[in-house]
């Protein structure tokens, strides 16, 4: 299942089956919200989706769209300026994927994204 933790999430059956239509679903999904909104960040993502996912399987979602070569991390957003954060504007990409992470499709998934949406 593509690098995803599969113990738990909505894409488990009853008998703790992975349903891969269930799975594919959310991954579409994601791709479609990534694909009508460059840039998005994770924060964005998991507002859309809170009813179904939680935090950690959006971005084991994302992870594993990354892994594919989907989707990648433009950039990540500066947080929110407070009277003791720096006056030098920061673009930053740290290692972890936070919720001020964006996200793009890659070239390879703009050539062939009819087939990530079957």
């Amino acid at each position: 299942s593509s690098g995803i933790n599969a113990e738990y999430g909505p894409w488990r059956t009853a008998n703790s089956d992975i349903s891969m239509p269930g799975l594919g679903s959310f991954l579409r999904s994601i791709i479609l919200s990534i694909f009508h909104y460059p840039g998005i960040t994770k924060a964005l993502i998991d507002n859309r989706y809170h009813a179904s996912l939680s935090p950690v399987q959006s971005t084991e979602l994302l992870e594993s769209l990354m892994m594919g070569g989907i989707i990648e991390r433009s950039w990540d957003k500066p947080g929110e300026v407070s009277l003791f954060s720096s006056t030098f504007p920061s673009i930053v990409q740290s290692k972890e994927i936070t919720a001020n992470s964006t996200f793009v499709l890659t070239p390879k998934a703009m050539t062939e994204i009819s087939s990530y949406l079957g």
